[in-house]
């Protein structure tokens, strides 16, 4: 009953071949098919990825064909085990997931069988396996068959962007698991990478008093002062002919003494680093009775020298967090693969997390204890891979951009707004038409209709909905679309720039932004002279999540309320475009804010009421990199406007 899936369920992954060779390719899915769908084996899921993060072990395998442990890339795989995404089958015995569940994806699967698993130590299968590492097929593609054990509820308010990086967060919480208590603690990591940043929050959203990290790049220190935390340690490189144990010494000595209320060192000692000199260091600054913890390693084959009589005279617990797979012949992997390449591991496997790990990573990130905004810095679409590959091995972007965290989303939601002018352009519908041809080739639909938006002929503000408006804003959607791939669909549909002229925004990436804000004087043709004009609108799009509809909407409405009993020159109006599915059930409320001239605008921007509406509206407000929140002020209307969105 093996046929051709249909075109909805071809699949489209990142596979890496070899060394240096990085590639978008369609790719099967490894299951048996009856009339073009899938047929999933018992107890398993077909999951469509939304995000995938990308993880140093992932450019180890890109760029030198090996990660830490003892996989090789010996035949092409797909790349990628930080994943999150939507239920799109399930097989007919499972029970408890469904079709549009939003789950993050567990990338190591135990036996359940062996004493460990028997035990509660599932961490320690030794025939664990684990996705993403060769030769098993990771999450960067389209669609992913999984066991249904291997599944995490995503709550609500959790973005694709952010569900991309749960699988690192819930390494960093079983990290922090090995540590006990938190409380009235203080707390010391080495390495302020992504890892080492998520295990800062963790420890601070879990009460301890102080929270320390040593970072040896001052860029990055900077960073984590102004984001993390503000005691940052910036350790000097060590000279060659400085000894590990005394530079060790040196740099511990220098970390208390910055650190005089600590009477004896640090309750919790963490090492992201995997270096010789921050282990030596850790355990030099940890204090009597102290829990030190492993989770950075350079290499699988290196043995760092660590200072034993320090732990035995300190009676120092020391613990390890780290995973490895092993293959064995369970879930849907082909028993022939697993035969050809059992014999190339030699080590028990381990998982670096434990059962409720992932719950509790989309626990802290629900309730807002991991600011993740702050940490990824970069998001791409699955057909820039190669570049968001490129972009981690280089830390910056093409533009020198730094990064921290990079996030592959596969249904990348762009979005644009267009401005027309009837009167001025004289388009009419010709350009709605072309609105629409543009979105028939980008398979989306408007999220909004056009609607007019205009000033009266005594100069007053119009309605939104009256019909003398003469600016005709439209917005839509485009998912499943990379950049370059956008540029291609316009250029089928807008050879003479028809939209890119009517549009008028000036902007050279025009196709890329939403202008979640924007503002300028509403311009009609017989407006002779800008500054006579006695309108001046800002407009602020918001984005949350569903379940906090009603509280954004709310909180808009009641500055709307107080600006209109205390506002003389200012007036708001408050409109909800319901909720976006194309945009991972975000909702949009929209607050036209009207003011006579540009300097009433910029007195009510300094009033406690604008500030009290940023500061309410944003503390729920869903920022994402794929709707990057970008201002000007301009001149909207038949002149293009000032400046660059």
């Amino acid at each position: 009953m093996t046929l051709t899936l249909t075109e909805e369920y071809h699949n489209t992954a990142v596979v890496l071949s070899a060394i240096d060779d990085l590639s978008i390719k369609l790719w099967p899915l490894n299951v048996p098919t009856s009339q073009g769908q899938p047929l999933l084996p018992d107890g398993h899921v077909l999951v469509r990825v939304k995000a995938t993060g990308i993880c140093g072990s992932d450019i180890h395998y890109w760029k030198h064909g090996q990660g830490g442990g003892p996989h090789k890339v010996t035949k092409p795989f797909v790349v990628g085990h930080e994943c999150a995404g939507e239920i799109a089958l399930v097989a007919s015995d499972v029970l408890d997931w469904k079709k549009g569940d939003r789950v993050a994806i567990k990338p190591a699967a135990p036996c359940l069988q062996c004493s460990d698993c028997t035990r509660g130590n599932s961490n320690l299968c030794p025939k664990m396996i684990h996705f993403g590492s060769p030769p098993f097929d990771g999450s960067a593609m389209k669609f992913k068959v999984v066991p249904r054990i291997q599944l995490a509820r995503l709550a609500p308010d959790v973005t694709w962007v952010e569900a991309g990086v749960i699988q690192p967060l819930a390494i960093a919480v079983q990290a922090t698991r090995q540590t006990g208590n938190f409380a009235q603690k203080a707390v010391i990591i080495f390495g302020g990478g992504f890892i080492g940043s998520l295990l800062a929050f963790i420890a601070k959203a879990y009460g301890a008093i102080k929270v320390v990290i040593v970072e040896k790049e001052e860029h990055r220190a900077q960073f984590l002062r102004d984001h993390v935390t503000k005691h940052v340690f910036v350790d000097p490189p060590r000279d060659q002919s400085e000894e590990v144990d005394v530079y060790a010494e040196r740099l511990a000595r220098l970390i208390l003494e910055k650190h005089p209320d600590l009477d004896r060192g640090f309750d919790i000692v963490i090492d992201a680093s995997g270096s010789e000199e921050c282990m030596n260091m850790g355990i030099r600054v940890a204090r009597p009775g102290a829990t030190y913890v492993q989770l950075g390693i350079r290499s699988a084959r290196d043995s760092p020298r660590i200072p034993m009589m320090i732990v035995l005279s300190r009676q120092l617990t020391l613990r390890g967090v780290y995973y490895h797979s092993f293959p064995y012949p369970s879930f849907s992997y082909p028993e022939a693969l697993l035969r050809e390449t059992s014999h190339q591991f030699q080590w028990p496997g381990s998982s670096r997390y434990t059962a409720g790990c992932f719950e509790d990573a989309v626990s802290l990130i629900a309730r807002g204890l991991i600011p993740l905004k702050d940490l990824i810095t970069h998001v791409y679409h699955i057909e820039d891979s190669v570049e968001a590959f490129e972009t981690v091995h280089q830390l910056q972007d093409k533009q020198g951009n730094k990064c921290r965290k990079v996030v592959i989303l596969h249904d990348l939601n762009l979005s644009l707004m267009v401005f027309g002018c009837d009167n001025g352009l004289s388009v009419g519908t010709l350009w709605k038409e072309r609105l629409a041809a543009l979105c028939a080739v980008s398979k989306t639909e408007p999220y909004s209709y056009s609607y007019y938006w205009g000033q009266d002929l005594d100069g007053e503000p119009d309605t939104l909905w009256g019909l003398e408006g003469y600016y005709h804003p439209i917005g839509f959607f485009l998912g499943h679309v990379s950049t370059d791939i956008f540029k291609e669909e316009m250029r089928k549909v807008d050879d003479d720039k028809l939209l890119r002229n009517v549009q008028g925004l000036n902007s050279p990436d025009y196709d890329l932004h939403h202008y979640d804000f924007f503002s300028g004087f509403i311009k009609r043709d017989d407006d002779k002279d800008r500054d006579a004009m006695d309108s001046f609108v800002v407009v602020v799009h918001l984005w949350a999540a569903e379940g906090k509809r009603k509280q954004l909407l709310g909180i808009l409405a009641d500055v709307a309320d107080r600006v209109k009993a205390s506002e003389k020159t200012t007036s708001i109006t408050v409109q909800s475009f319901g909720v976006l599915k194309e945009v991972n059930d975000l909702h949009l409320a929209t607050a036209y804010i009207r003011t006579r001239t540009e300097s009433d605008w910029l007195a009510f921007q300094a009033s406690e009421n604008y500030r009290r509406l940023m500061e309410d509206a944003g503390s729920i407000t869903v920022r994402q990199e794929a709707h990057r929140s970008k201002a000007f002020i301009g001149h909207i209307g038949q002149e293009a406007p000032v400046g660059d969105p």
